[in-house]
């Protein structure tokens, strides 16, 4: 099955995963989650993209292997790529508001990238709290931010696939 660094998969394998988590993702987790949240809501703000790619790092960091002297910084690397692939959705969510034929702003305009929810202030205080304590388990920053400036440490390692 699926598996950390220097594992092989099969051509099925490679296939049928993310089949599933696509699967997975679009008929389990997104009708529930557009039941619970409205669109442009609580979860559609800069606190709540912090609030997930923290929780994504620390997720990474969890499941991964801590004796490892690469599992912090996989797993930063992994919340980092969460918080940049959300900035740029709410960054082109906000572009798209504006209609440059017409030259005009949209309704949705300054709905889309926004510090927070404030007209809910209960979510965004548990998500202040939430960030807080997420922080306060982190995985170490030393040796990501020593790898992120020097690039010499980094080493790409390929899939090794089985027909």
């Amino acid at each position: 099955m699926v598996c950390g660094f220097n594992c092989a998969l099969t051509f099925i394998e490679l296939i049928v995963v993310p089949l599933l988590v696509y699967g997975f993702m679009k008929y389990i987790i997104r009708p529930l989650f557009e039941w619970i949240t409205v669109h442009r809501g609580s979860c559609h703000s800069l606190l709540f993209i912090l609030l997930c790619a923290l929780l994504t790092t620390q997720v990474t960091w969890e499941l991964n292997d801590q004796s490892t002297p690469q599992a912090a910084t996989f797993a930063w690397l992994a919340g980092g790529f969460i918080l940049l692939g959300g900035l740029i959705h709410l960054l082109l969510d906000e572009i798209y508001s504006v209609d440059l034929s017409n030259v005009t702003i949209k309704r949705s305009f300054g709905t889309a990238l926004k510090i927070a929810d404030f007209d809910n202030k209960l979510i965004t205080l548990a998500s202040v709290i939430a960030i807080a304590g997420l922080i306060y388990v982190a995985p170490p920053t030393k040796q990501t931010i020593t790898a992120l400036s020097d690039w010499s440490h980094f080493r790409f390692q390929s899939l090794q696939i089985r027909f």
